[in-house]
């Protein structure tokens, strides 16, 4: 089937030139049937499970423009297309999205270098560069443009607003990539099917303050400091105790009683010479009244544990109470150091110097009021 480029040769009659054009048409007619039957098809291939090379001259023509109406059976990756021959064109139409292109530099090369997993009408063109199946190179498919239902807008994203938190990071490919949100202290996550609800870790209140009111001189409260509210501990001065209880706080007086004058019956044992602040009398800064007994002649000779300035007027009942005149116990007189007193007798004593609990301090008469 060729055409002899030699005829019709400058001398040939007129009449034989129609002949030379109808067989001329004829072969080329013949040619160019020939040309895109070899060249330009259609192909409807299904990829089957595990299947991921398409084969030139048998899964795909060896064409030059080949359109490919791709479908699969399963879920498969599509890595090569081997035996290709450089300047083929293989236009890939999906049929289903069951057929996912992998990018690979070595072998099917797109544009975003990322993977394609393509939707039903979605079309790929792909050219082979460098493929030569006479010594076995498969050059590599390179995209050159793609459309259908799976592409759109080439768009990326940004962050608006005046927060301090950026929720896009980065677009990889056709990957729009967003921060993920964590929980910090006191905040809970929950991942909804539609929103994503933030909250606050427990009960949360409102955010108060404290303030000292009424007329009193004492400011319970300090500060507040974070969510801390700081108040005042409470101090014990002189002459008071404060007892920190489950529920409350009992501040009192220290001594038997809290009132100014007070009054107690005590009694000297056998051998004894001590009255006791907190035991036998009073050991707070008060006037109290002793009455004071012995069943046997004893000697009183200090009276401890009590605080200065605390008054004791020590009235004798029965006639077996002495009194010394010593460091501890300092009388007027007589210079003797032992006084006897008489039922009915009373002697005043006056503390300088004592603390409950530490030193016993000394104890100065005061006045005296004996029988006659």
């Amino acid at each position: 089937m060729t055409i002899d480029a030699t005829a019709p040769l400058g001398t040939a009659l007129v009449s034989s030139l129609d002949g030379y054009i109808r067989d001329d048409r004829e072969q080329i007619n013949s040619l160019w049937e020939a040309v895109v039957a070899a060249n330009c098809t259609e192909t409807d291939h299904e990829m089957g499970a595990g299947e991921f090379a398409l084969v030139i001259g048998t899964d795909l023509e060896d064409v030059i423009l080949e359109i490919v109406n791709l479908t699969a059976a399963a879920a498969v990756d599509l890595m090569q297309i081997t035996d290709g021959s450089g300047g083929m064109v293989k236009v890939i139409k999906a049929g289903d999205g069951n057929v996912t292109i992998k990018h690979n530099a070595s072998y099917i090369y797109l544009a975003d270098t990322t993977d394609y997993t393509m939707t039903a009408g979605d079309i790929l063109v792909l050219i082979n560069s460098g493929g030569d199946p006479d010594t076995s190179v498969n050059g590599v498919w390179y995209e050159i443009v793609r459309g259908g239902t799976g592409t759109g807008e080439a768009n990326t994203a940004s962050n608006v607003g005046t927060g301090d938190g950026d929720v896009f990071k980065q677009k990889a490919g056709v990957d729009l990539e967003l921060k993920t949100i964590k929980a910090g202290s006191n905040i809970t996550i929950t991942n909804n099917t539609s929103d994503v609800t933030i909250a606050a870790a427990g009960s949360v209140g409102e955010s108060n303050t404290a303030s000292n009111v009424g007329t009193g001189d004492g400011d319970v409260f300090k500060q507040k400091t974070g969510v801390d509210l700081e108040l005042k501990t409470l101090k014990a001065g002189s002459n008071i105790t404060i007892t920190n209880n489950a529920s409350d706080i009992t501040i009192e007086a220290a001594g038997a009683s809290g009132s100014d004058n007070t009054a107690v019956v005590a009694a000297l044992g056998v051998g004894d010479t001590t009255l006791v602040g907190g035991a036998d009398v009073g050991s707070g800064a008060n006037v109290e009244v002793v009455t004071l007994s012995a069943s046997t002649a004893e000697t009183l000779e200090t009276i401890a544990n009590c605080t200065s300035g605390a008054v004791k007027h020590i009235l004798v009942s029965g006639g077996n109470v002495s009194i010394s005149n010593n460091g501890n116990l300092v009388l007027r007189q007589p210079a003797a150091t032992t006084m006897a007193l008489d039922a009915g007798d009373v002697i005043s004593l006056v503390n300088v110097g004592g603390v409950v609990g530490g030193v016993n301090g000394t104890w100065y008469e005061t006045s005296r009021s004996l029988v006659i």
